[in-house]
């Protein structure tokens, strides 16, 4: 087996661990994979971070509730999912940061992720001032606002351009759950023309994992 070989097939792991890869390349890998202890082991360690995040993405609560009840769900799913994770997470990051090859920083920034989602409730404490002070005002000149959360694939780029085919705007996020508030054009009050932007958003899948007005 040639380095260049190893090399080449060491690049395409994230890929073929997500199940997006095709062809001959998941051919390659996969015949690389039968004889490559290394790389087998990778690949159990890109599959274990992927898990742990799926884990915690899934058991996070995303209801189109107001911003309080979700916090104190996210309070609840903490306080009952937390011990058992942690333990996991601590014993990831020992073994990612182990990783000396290419998809090290593919499992560093989805290690990122995983912090980040299982944090605790200080991103959210730290959030809750601008979001209290946007949602100030009457309800009458307000524009409307939207609870988003993306799916963790999604590029700042492609992230961006969703928003502006709706004229959204950032306002606040992320929560600890991921929750981001996106807000439309004081325009867009009219209820068809914010179902539209939901409608619009929601078709985006590769982008957007929930949608819905906040209440």
């Amino acid at each position: 087996m040639s380095a260049n070989v190893h090399d080449a097939v060491d690049e395409l792991l994230p890929w073929y661990a997500n199940g997006t890869l095709e062809g001959e390349e998941r051919d390659r890998v996969e015949r690389h994979l039968a004889e490559c202890e290394v790389c087998r082991e990778e690949m159990a360690l890109l599959r274990d971070v992927d898990h742990v995040r799926s884990e915690i993405v899934a058991a996070t609560p995303i209801v189109p509730d107001a911003l309080g009840k979700t916090l104190a769900r996210i309070d609840e799913w903490e306080h009952t999912r937390r011990p058992s994770l942690a333990a996991r997470v601590r014993a990831l990051a020992a073994r990612v940061f182990d990783v000396p090859t290419v998809p090290r920083l593919v499992l560093v920034a989805q290690f990122a992720l995983i912090l980040v989602l299982g944090s605790g409730l200080v991103l959210s404490r730290l959030k809750e001032p601008t979001i209290t002070t946007l949602s100030g005002g009457s309800g009458a000149s307000a524009a409307p606002r939207l609870t988003v959360v993306f799916e963790a694939t999604a590029t700042e780029e492609s992230i961006r351009q969703a928003l502006q085919k709706v004229g959204g705007t950032l306002v606040s996020g992320p929560s600890a759950a991921g929750v981001y508030l996106v807000a439309l054009p004081k325009a867009g009050n009219d209820a068809k023309a914010v179902d539209a932007a939901i409608a619009a958003l929601r078709e985006n899948r590769s982008v957007i994992r929930f949608v819905e007005l906040e209440p």
